[in-house]
């Protein structure tokens, strides 16, 4: 699901909540067409990690600091990833 939001607006949020309440995915997947601004993306990730319970992959971040979003350590992460209806996922 692609969204535009240049002036930071909150339409990420918009297309989070959809995607959430009509695809109900184990695992949102964030990426940014334009890899030298990644700050829609981090934004997305702080607000998954607020809302809890949702595990995401930014494959143009590095696994450390989208750990360091969701408040867990990077093995946390990995093991959320892997297995997204797992334990680990109660600490996102």
């Amino acid at each position: 699901m692609a969204v535009d939001d240049p002036n930071g607006r909150g339409e990420y949020q918009l297309a989070i909540d959809r995607l959430l309440r009509e695809e109900e995915p184990a695992v949102v997947y964030l990426r940014s067409d334009n890899p030298d601004d990644l700050s829609v993306v981090r934004r997305a990730l702080e607000y998954l990690s607020s809302l809890g319970g949702e595990v995401a992959v930014a494959e143009q971040i590095p696994e450390t600091e989208v750990a360091a979003i969701f408040g867990v350590t990077v093995e946390q992460y990995r093991l959320a990833v892997a297995n997204p209806d797992g334990d680990v996922g109660a600490f996102a």
